[in-house]
C-alpha cells in the first residue's frame, strides 16, 4: 500500500500459509518476509510487484523476524536452534554467507541501527527480557536495559 494507506495490493497468494514480518530493502526494490509455505517458517524475498518469490533461508527449522540492513547488504533474523532458543543470525541478500551472531539465551526482535553498524535485540534469560546492542562487525554485545521487562526494540531514525 502507499503512504496514504491506499492502493492495497496482495503480494503472495497462498491462502494456506502464514506470512508475516515484512521488511523493505533500503532501495525499495525488494521485500523480505517470513512464510511457513514449506511447513516451517523461513525467510523469503519478493519484488514489490509480487513477482520473483525466492526462499533465502535453509539453515534451521524455524526462522523469523527478518530486517533488511539499511546498507542493503544483509538481512538479520532469528533462527530457532536445536535447544529451542532463538539466535540472532545474518545472511546476505541472496541467502548465503550465513552467520550466527550470538549463542546465549533466547534472542528475539532484531533490528538494524539506521547506520547499519549495530543490531538491537531482546534477550530472554530465565523469566527476564532485556535489550542488548551488538556491533555487527566485532560481534561485541552490550546490555542496554536491566528492568527484565524490555522487548520489541526500535531505533529512532536519523534526525537533522
Amino acid at each position: 500500500m502507499n503512504r496514504k494507506g491506499e492502493v492495497k495490493r496482495r503480494l503472495t497468494d497462498l491462502s494456506s500459509s502464514i506470512e508475516s514480518g515484512a521488511s523493505w530493502s533500503p532501495t525499495g526494490q525488494e521485500i523480505v518476509f517470513t512464510s511457513d509455505r514449506t511447513g516451517t517458517p523461513q525467510i523469503y524475498r519478493v519484488d514489490p510487484d509480487g513477482i520473483g518469490i525466492t526462499r533465502l533461508t535453509y539453515e534451521g527449522k524455524y526462522n523469523d523476524s527478518p530486517d533488511y540492513s539499511p546498507l542493503g547488504d544483509a538481512i538479520v533474523y532469528v533462527a530457532r536452534g536445536a535447544d529451542g532458543d532463538f539466535q540472532i543470525c545474518t545472511i546476505d541478500t541472496k541467502g548465503s554467507d550465513f552467520s550466527q551472531l550470538d549463542q546465549t539465551g533466547s534472542n528475539e526482535n532484531p533490528h538494524w541501527s539506521p547506520d547499519g553498524w549495530h543490531v538491537v535485540f531482546c534477550k530472554q534469560v530465565g523469566a527476564k527480557y532485556d535489550l542488548y546492542i551488538m556491533d555487527r562487525f566485532k560481534k561485541k554485545i552490550k546490555k542496554i536495559s536491566s528492568d527484565g521487562k524490555s522487548s520489541n526494540p526500535a531505533w529512532q531514525p536519523f534526525a537533522d
